[in-house]
């Protein structure tokens, strides 16, 4: 049992071994989301399966797997689609023991681990904001490598005009660890804000997602309706922090994936596949060749997998668990994530997006 809580700590390490193939690359450009992947928590995830093997999956489970087939065969690039596709499969056994075993995250030990996580998450980013880079290296839990010079690490422009890095924690983005800080005590307080969830509140400001902000925010009506009435009156004063052509690729990516949708409405282009045929339905102008999904779970969903693969997703989601017809509340941890996908793709592109999703089924 020890394993499921140590998994729990990690779901913000990044810690990985790749296996690079030609499939991921795209016209000689590699795509991280191509790589085939071995996280440490999936070697944990195993063990724990191997322990102690499961007896039956649930139903949604199956269901949503079997609807992902049809964007599995008929991808433009199948490799990446069979390791997005064993993937979701790993994250359902996971979810399958958990019930079986009657895990929950609101008892002691849980409470624990995600404390832990929380905490060290956010002294770490603390320590690598007033470092401006990386304090360890990639085997402490995956910590990303990076100054100030690295290229193509994200930058913000202070409110003295110096540029500055925001913190990555053991991430691989500041979006992801801003996530992470607004998950992690939603997972431990469904009804209020918790003392864990104010200690995230400088490392939070400090990751600069404004999406993570506002699903802060979502947990209570009156700091909603504080923050909302804050950036009406400094949103002007905030839009440095979500430049204009931030919001024109997001803008190009979403029409990308409506024009994929359009062409293959039932099956999509394949899991995993939108960066591998995206070139076929424009070009974003950047710095560097510009590849990445849709930042939007849904149009994700909608573009790779098509109606049916949206369809079990959303049976997944209302047929999961109970959360669906408990008492609905705007800081419950999957409203939350629902939220944060509305503004970026990694719920489902990357392992701690993932691991969130499924442990909050």
């Amino acid at each position: 049992m020890w394993l499921f809580y140590l998994i729990v700590f990690l779901i913000p390490s990044n810690l990985a071994k790749h296996f690079i193939l030609p499939s991921s690359y795209v016209g000689g450009s590699l795509v991280d989301y191509l790589i085939p992947t071995l996280y440490l928590t999936d070697i944990l995830i195993i063990l724990l399966l191997l322990l102690k093997p499961i007896k039956s999956i649930p139903r949604p489970i199956i269901v949503f797997l079997l609807c992902l087939l049809p964007s599995v065969i008929f991808s433009a690039s199948p490799i990446p689609a069979i390791y997005k596709w064993f993937k979701f499969g790993e994250m359902g056994l996971l979810v399958a023991w958990i019930k079986e075993n009657h895990v929950t995250l609101s008892n002691a030990r849980a409470i624990k681990s995600v404390t832990l996580a929380v905490v060290f998450q956010s002294v770490l980013a603390v320590g690598q904001w007033l470092n401006q880079g990386s304090l360890f290296n990639y085997w402490f839990l995956g910590e990303q490598p990076y100054t100030s010079a690295t290229a193509g690490i994200d930058k913000i422009t202070w409110f003295d005009g110096s540029l500055k890095i925001p913190p990555l924690g053991t991430t691989p983005h500041p979006n992801v660890l801003a996530g992470f800080l607004v998950m992690g005590p939603s997972l431990l307080y469904f009804d209020k804000v918790g003392p864990y969830a104010i200690l995230t509140l400088i490392p939070l400001f400090l990751t600069f997602s404004l999406s993570a902000w506002l699903a802060f925010l979502m947990r209570n009506k009156w700091t909603l309706l504080a923050g909302l009435t804050g950036l009406i009156i400094f949103g002007r004063s905030l839009s440095f922090m979500a430049p204009e052509s931030s919001f024109s690729r997001r803008s190009q990516l979403s029409q990308m994936a409506i024009a994929m949708l359009k062409d293959r409405p039932l099956t999509g282009v394949g899991l995993n596949n939108f960066t591998v045929v995206m070139d076929h339905y424009g070009y974003i102008p950047a710095t560097t060749r510009f590849l990445q999904p849709v930042h939007n779970i849904y149009l994700l969903l909608l573009s790779e997998t098509g109606l049916i693969g949206f369809l079990g997703f959303g049976y997944l989601l209302v047929k999961g668990r109970s959360w669906f017809t408990d008492k609905v509340r705007p800081c419950h941890p999957v409203l939350l994530l629902l939220f944060l996908g509305l503004f970026d793709h990694w719920p489902l592109t990357l392992q701690t997006g993932l691991l969130l999703l499924f442990l909050t089924l």
